[in-house]
């Protein structure tokens, strides 16, 4: 079985062509539809929608009761039943926010009070290091692989930095998110094996030379699916088939 990418369903056609050439064989995608119980701009959001942690992923229950296709795929695709995950959801902050947290090396970042139940426990199981923080959209601010952590906001950063992580700060902005003023970093890119793949001009960023240079220094390559500004599409999540 091939491992499976979760990815947002707006994606622009040109982009998901260019993807699926560029990842070539071993992997298979699926794209998510919209979430109703999310806001509009993020609603297939993969951060939004997904927790991933090597051969397990964390769906809201009324999502997978909704495309129950989703959870049928998910399963042919790796062999994996997804977790459904009862936490409360919503349009409002902090209502949907339950499976938007980051995984840097051993350690899980959430702001705890609100994480979903099934994400802590899961995590616990796999002998993650929970690490409460202030920014409840966890995963789509930070673009974290071995080797480096990447991230605009304060809080992240503090806490990546007292995890002996050696975060990149980089400056807010510069990537769009309609809907929204701003998108984030690690919702406009995502990795795939040794590749960071980014939704849109990587150079276009204003720090996108210091970005660039520190996913090298980690040996990491990446790749820009568009010459166009970078947009924040909900990251990737890479399911491991079993």
């Amino acid at each position: 079985m091939a491992h499976l990418i979760l990815a947002s369903d707006g994606m622009p056609e040109v982009m998901k062509r260019r993807f699926e050439t560029e990842l070539g064989g071993g992997y298979d995608v699926l794209y998510l539809p919209p979430d109703p119980a999310l806001p509009e701009p993020v609603a297939a959001h993969p951060d939004m929608i997904a927790f991933v942690l090597g051969d397990s992923v964390v769906m809201p229950a009324e999502y997978l009761e909704t495309y129950p296709e989703i959870a049928a795929g998910i399963k042919e695709k790796t062999g994996i039943e997804p977790v459904a995950s009862r936490a409360k959801r919503g349009k409002d902050y902090p209502d949907d926010i339950a499976l938007n947290c980051a995984v840097a090396g051993d350690t899980l970042f959430c702001l705890e009070a609100h994480a979903a139940p099934e994400v802590v426990k899961l995590a616990g199981r796999r002998g993650l290091r929970l690490v409460n923080v202030r920014q409840g959209y966890a995963a789509c601010s930070c673009l974290a692989a071995a080797g480096f952590f990447i991230t605009a906001d304060p809080s992240l950063a503090a806490a990546a930095d007292a995890e002996g992580l050696d975060p990149l700060v980089i400056s807010a902005g510069g990537i769009s998110l309609p809907g929204y003023g701003t998108g984030f970093i690690g919702g406009a890119s995502g990795v795939v094996g040794d590749r960071v793949f980014f939704f849109g001009d990587l150079f276009s960023h204003p720090d996108g030379e210091a970005i660039a240079k520190r996913i090298a220094d980690a040996g990491y390559k990446f790749v820009c699916l568009g010459d166009d500004p970078l947009i924040d599409l909900g990251g990737l999540k890479t399911i491991r088939s079993v």
